[in-house]
């Protein structure tokens, strides 16, 4: 990322918080301008919630230059109200497919799509299907900074073709995309924002789902299900259907407070919000809060990372586990794994599965990286970093496994 470009997102972040607020084949370059995360007003205070959010999600940016090589991208309380749900749209899912087998490990990288991806302020995800891969993110908005959803198709890795551009489900309101995987109807999106064009809006979790990635149906408001403020930073397809993960924003008593949550969906369509930890108030954390990425194991094991804190009040590491998707435990909340070195708060913000167990990429103050492994995704080590060549990369936002080696990205300079 050029020094153009870090300051054009710095800027965008920091006015944001001064002014809060299986699939079937599909020929990408065909699709090419083919149609395919509202805002209340927010009051100002010292720290608003999305736009840390959308600070934290840029460091997730990665390039992709080789065919099918991809990212796949005190204990907490289980919700004691009943379930709700929410119908989306009323298309029947085709079956699932397998994913292409990765490629050897790659020797050399260069930029690809540089073109078509232009003005997109970052790429948070990505997932491959049937048909190639899909990319996820969002533009940086005009003058307003009303962010428009961004999505990208390539059937080789190499030549990109955008997708949906003008598709009202992208670009109505606000819309930022934080995760996309293969599910539901075909493709399945997660992310945040609002439906009314007005200056200011409270963003809430909102999913997307299509058919082949040409167009979108986007769900609305869902107060029930969704909450009135909150984000999905995370979507992932299971053997226990497909789960999604972020945080639901509350006010009690003037304290900002969020919960980590996690909903759960059969098929993309309808969804329950399933599980929400203990609430806490972020206002004073400096990174991130909530869950921010999620992975399964072969075994079926889902693993969901992001930051909360322990019982000393400090922002810590924050891993959770699930053996179906509803039912999840919070892993070791006041072991000194998950603490700073520099007292200061600590982001994971990725995680993968390999045969060899688990990894888990994030930042410690975000200057220094910080990475754990864990065998079984339920006992946790930390990695000393201090000798090893991460020179100004002060945070690690991605994670994958490739042949049994592990592949981590994150970006330079960051602070």
């Amino acid at each position: 990322m050029t020094n153009r470009l870090d300051d054009k997102i710095s800027a965008f972040v920091l006015e944001l918080v001064d002014d809060p607020p299986a699939a079937p084949e599909v020929d990408f370059e065909a699709a090419r301008g083919s149609a395919l995360r509202p805002l209340e007003q927010v009051p100002k205070r010292r720290r608003a919630p999305i736009p840390v959010v959308v600070g934290a999600a840029l460091l997730v940016l990665i390039a992709i230059g080789l065919p099918v090589l991809l990212f796949s991208g005190g204990d907490a309380e289980v919700v004691d109200e009943p379930a709700t749900t929410t119908a989306v749209t009323t298309t029947t899912p085709p079956p699932m497919t397998a994913a292409p087998s990765p490629l050897s490990l790659p020797e050399t990288w260069q930029r690809v799509g540089a073109s078509v991806m232009t003005p997109a302020a970052g790429l948070i995800d990505m997932a491959v299907t049937e048909s190639g891969l899909v990319a996820v993110g969002f533009d940086p908005g005009e003058e307003d900074f009303r962010q428009n959803g961004a999505i990208f198709g390539s059937t080789d890795g190499v030549t990109w073709t955008r997708l949906a551009e003008d598709d009202p489900a992208l670009n109505v309101g606000t819309l930022l995309l934080y995760g996309v995987t293969e599910g539901g109807p075909g493709l399945v999106a997660a992310g945040f924002g609002c439906e009314v064009d007005t200056e200011g809006c409270a963003p809430y979790p909102t999913v997307l789902t299509s058919v082949d990635g040409t167009s979108w149906e986007r769900s609305p408001a869902n107060p029930e299900v969704f909450g009135e403020r909150g984000s999905l930073l995370d979507v992932v397809n299971t053997e226990h259907g497909l789960i999604a993960a972020g945080g639901f924003y509350t006010t009690e008593d003037d304290a900002e407070l969020i919960r980590p949550t996690v909903w759960l969906s059969s098929d993309g369509l309808e969804w329950e919000r399933v599980w929400q930890g203990g609430a806490f108030d972020y206002s004073a954390a400096t990174t991130n809060t909530g869950f921010q990425a999620l992975t399964t194991s072969a075994d079926g094991l889902v693993v969901g990372v992001g930051t909360a804190i322990n019982d000393q009040g400090e922002f810590v590491g924050a891993i959770w586990t699930s053996v179906d998707g509803r039912a999840w435990e919070r892993i070791d909340q006041n072991s000194e794994v998950f603490t700073s070195g520099t007292s200061s708060d600590v982001s994971i913000l990725g995680v993968a599965s390999g045969p060899s167990g688990f990894v888990a990429v994030g930042s410690d103050g975000g200057t220094e990286v910080a990475i754990w492994h864990s065998p079984d995704g339920r006992t946790w080590t930390g990695a000393d970093t201090a000798d090893q060549p991460f020179d100004y990369i002060g945070s690690l936002g991605a994670v994958d496994d490739l042949h049994s080696v592990w592949i981590a990205a994150g970006p330079h300079g960051f602070a």
